[in-house]
């Protein structure tokens, strides 16, 4: 299991998709602050949070990164021409892992399997 504990909200895969420069492997996309000041930064560094998935414990982070390989696969082959019709199984499991990926998502399965979770010990007692 994997000891990061640094979590991209956004995939790398897609981010690199707005690459401004690439030397090698390493891109730069373009991030404004909140005071509105523009700089490049690397998309190692863009759209990542410490534990955003909870601590390495959870797999999260770990079964997005075996999807990643067949998702960037077929959005180069879409890029390329190919007919999207032909990854739609593959797109469609990329737009779901990218709203796993947002915290309110889940949070909210975590409230509701909280909720079930304690009707099922209620109903376990009577």
């Amino acid at each position: 299991m994997s000891a990061s504990r640094r979590n991209h909200f956004i995939p790398r895969l897609l981010l690199g998709r707005f690459a401004s420069r690439v030397v090698g492997e390493k891109s730069w996309i373009w991030q404004v602050s909140s005071n509105g000041a523009a700089c490049q930064i690397s998309t190692r560094d863009a759209a990542v949070s410490v534990d955003f998935y909870g601590g390495c414990e959870t797999g999260l982070e770990n079964a997005l990164k075996k999807f990643e390989a067949e998702f960037h696969q077929a959005l180069t082959a879409v890029e390329s021409g190919a007919n999207p019709h032909t990854y739609s199984d593959v797109l469609s499991r990329l737009i779901w892992t990218l709203s796993a990926r947002t915290r309110a998502l889940r949070s909210n399965f975590e409230k509701v399997g909280s909720q079930v979770l304690a009707v099922m010990c209620e109903s376990a007692k009577s």
